[in-house]
């Protein structure tokens, strides 16, 4: 009995260890959050510096607009001598050393006059910039290149000037170059590691040698490009993966030129932000974990001397007593102390234990009876029921496995599982029992089926019938198991097997109300497989009723073939509005059926009538309003589970009493029959009669709009208009959820 009292030991450890994991787990968290500041604090200064890179470049820019303007004026003014323009340009670029070269060409992009000479003569023609600056003869900024004269990257700035009379006369080209931003990465308060980098619209770096990435592929694609492109040019980004010397960086945009806008950025390894801290964490943590160490060795033996000893005695007799010796004692002396009086305690406990096993297991039993008893008169379902018993079996019975198998009369005699709760981790699938006279089959279950009785405690571990399902039990914690046969007349038609770990869970007052519970289980699947195939005999009776009234339906179209298809439009269209208005399934059946038959007093109007093209004299429309009573005649005798006849009778009953046979109004009208009234004048109207063409579904429905409320029943006209105006109903096309369950 080594173990337990090492389990103690372990969790005095476990909770010096969990103290010192909140410890080292707020170290942790202080420094992240550290971290995390110093971080956002570089980045948010590097931002600061790529701003004051575009301010800075904004200003260079502010300055070349400015002299370009003033060169202009000189050139377009004639006032430069011959022979003196390199002297001027060559001034110009020295007094601002970010330009690289000055340049003035012709109209048509030939270099007159540089800062350089050149030979033989350089023409710009070609160029992007000077191609805008003559169409716009504006001011234009090229893409960044590398300059033909010096070879360095530049941006050209271009800006065409005019003679007094507006003719264009040429181009100034100045050349700026990134000298300053090198200067700057040099002198500015910019941390150790830190690096600036440009980046054009295409996702190239560009700039000299000493920028960031330059001369490398394109940046299109990688996360810094997309973060300059989805925060509108100025922004921070992070790199959250990669390589293990993850970088900040920072943005800006430095100038927009003719391919798109030119940004600056500025990057920082992390590790140079962090570094001082990281270093500061280890040493920290290294502290934690020696003082841990040491109290660990403390926790040890201290746990030993004044703990593990005693509980172990404690230990020892808990075990005897789990095995059933109920004379176990802990022979530990009873004191004020806690294990003294968890000794006392246990000692107490086990004298009365004995004497209370037997009420709690019939107790146990009884519970379980009166739960099953509940679930069978309340729950409708075979696979339910069974389901629910195996739950109960296992969470009130406290076994660890209940299943249900359905004995089938196959070639092999198998027993099949069709229900189970608790820990079966796919035993279910292994044990292959059958109810055949073989080894498979003289277990509990396969014996209780032959037998017809009950089989009870079969030892798992020591039984030798046991053997073919001993190591999957045995994997499982499975000790005992018992069978309760479902025997109904003179068969088996289910068995219901329980496994328990405790070697007393059946007691014969146990096994007497299980065999009784196994009794009144297969009563309670007998008279539910009985329920169910009554039903199925209702509902074939239920279509074989539909299918009659359908054929009538068809009869009465024959006589009249003006009217053909109808009565099935107004029994669909009534269906919808029925289910618009939220009626059940079982009134939406009443109504299709009513709808199916509601002119079926037309039967007995003459057809000349029926099909009479003209409009009817008073006679004969007096001679058609029988109908709906005689379609009651026809149907009241016909036992309907609904009023089908009523309805019938009804559907041309009015809510302010102006309808007919028997002037009818409000609720003396059926539900029913106020939806078919609706269905029936909207398909009448929108349909071709003998006497006029149709008149459409929208004069159908500005009748019962018009007549809502006085006419027509409110409710049902909304419903109506719902379904045509805002879901689009089609009378005689597709239905719109009108079918009816059955």
């Amino acid at each position: 009995m080594r173990l337990y009292p090492a389990s103690i030991r372990a969790r005095a450890l476990v909770l010096v260890l969990l103290i010192f994991v909140v410890v080292v787990g707020t170290a942790v968290h202080r420094a992240e959050s550290r971290r995390e500041h110093a971080v956002a604090g570089a980045m948010a200064h590097l931002h600061a510096h790529a701003l004051f890179l575009a301010n800075r470049q904004a200003d260079i820019l502010e300055q070349t607009r400015m002299l370009v303007g003033a060169l202009e004026d000189e050139l377009a003014g004639g006032r430069t001598p011959p022979g003196g323009c390199p002297l001027a340009l060559s001034t110009f670029a020295s007094i601002h050393p970010y330009f690289s070269d000055v340049v003035v060409t012709d109209a048509d992009g030939r270099i007159t006059c540089g800062v350089a000479p050149r030979r033989p003569v350089v023409s710009l023609a070609d160029r992007d910039y000077f191609a805008v600056a003559r169409v716009t003869q504006g001011e234009v900024i090229g893409a960044p290149a590398i300059s033909r004269t010096t070879g360095d990257w530049i941006v050209p700035y271009a800006q065409a000037f005019r003679a007094p009379d507006g003719a264009m006369l040429g181009v100034i080209a100045v050349a700026m170059n990134f000298e300053w931003l090198a200067q700057e990465e040099v002198f500015a308060e910019l941390p150790s590691g830190a690096r600036i980098g440009l980046v054009d619209a295409a996702g190239m770096p560009v700039g000299g040698m000493s920028m960031a990435h330059a001369g490398t592929g394109s940046l299109r694609g990688t996360p810094l490009f997309e973060a300059i492109l989805s925060q509108g040019g100025s922004g921070t980004f992070e790199e959250s993966d990669g390589p293990a010397d993850r970088r900040v960086f920072a943005f800006a945009l430095l100038l927009e030129t003719v391919s798109g806008p030119l940004h600056a950025w500025i990057e920082l390894p992390r590790d140079e932000i962090t570094g001082e801290l990281d270093r500061a964490f280890f040493v920290e943590v290294r502290f934690i974990v020696l003082l841990a160490l040491l109290s660990l060795a403390t926790v040890w033996a201290g746990v030993e001397l004044l703990v593990v000893r005693r509980v172990r005695s404690v230990a020892t007799a808990a075990a005897r007593l789990s095995q059933g010796d109920q004379t176990a004692r802990t022979g530990v002396r009873h004191g004020s102390d806690e294990i003294g009086r968890l000794a006392q305690v246990f000692d107490d406990m086990a004298l009365a234990l004995a004497s209370r096993n037997e009420v709690l297991r019939l107790n146990r039993a009884l519970g379980i009876m009166n739960d099953c008893h509940r679930l069978l008169v309340q729950e409708p379902g075979e696979q339910a029921l069974l389901e629910g018993v195996c739950r109960i079996l296992v969470e009130e019975g406290g076994y660890v496995l209940a299943w249900v198998g359905c004995v089938d009369h196959d070639e092999n005699r198998s027993i099949r599982p069709v229900a189970q709760a608790g820990f079966e981790l796919g035993y279910l699938q292994r044990v292959q029992v059958t109810w055949s006279d073989s080894e498979r089959g003289r277990g509990p279950v396969g014996s209780a089926v032959r037998t017809r009785l009950a089989q009870v405690n079969y030892d798992i571990e020591t039984d030798p019938r046991m053997a073919p399902w001993r190591d999957d039990a045995r994997q499982r914690g499975y000790r005992y198991c018992s069978a309760f046969p479902l025997v109904h007349g003179a068969g088996v038609i289910a068995v219901l097997a329980i496994y328990s770990a405790e070697s007393h869970a059946f007691s014969g007052e146990e096994t007497s109300l299980l065999s009784s519970l196994a009794d009144d289980l297969a009563a309670g699947i007998v008279s539910r497989r009985l329920r169910d195939e009554h039903q199925r005999a209702l509902e074939r009776l239920e279509k074989t009723m539909e299918a009659t009234v359908q054929a009538v339906a068809t009869t009465l179209e024959m006589r009249d073939p003006y009217t053909a298809g109808h009565e099935r439009r107004v029994s669909h269209l009534a269906v919808a509005i029925g289910r618009e208005l939220g009626l059940d399934e079982d009134a939406l059946r009443g109504i299709h059926l009513a709808g199916l038959v509601h002119d079926i007093g037309k039967i007995r109007i003459p057809v000349e009538i029926l099909t009479k093209p003209t409009r009817l004299t008073d006679v004969e429309y007096r001679l058609l309003k029988e109908h709906p009573a005689a379609g009651y005649e026809i149907l009241k005798d016909i036992d309907f589970p609904w009023p089908i006849a009523a309805m019938v009778r009804q559907h041309h009953e009015r809510i302010d009493g102006s309808g007919y046979p028997l002037g009818l109004a409000g609720e003396q009208i059926l539900p029913g029959a106020r939806i078919l009234a609706v269905a029936d004048v909207v398909e009448a109207m929108a349909s071709s009669r003998p006497f006029r063409p149709a008149l459409g579904v929208d004069i159908a429905l500005a009748e019962i709009e018009r007549n809502r409320g006085r006419i027509y029943d409110a409710q049902v006209v909304d419903a109506c208009l719902s379904l045509f105006r805002e879901k689009h109903y089609v009378l005689g096309g597709p239905a719109l959820h009108t079918e009816v369950s059955s």
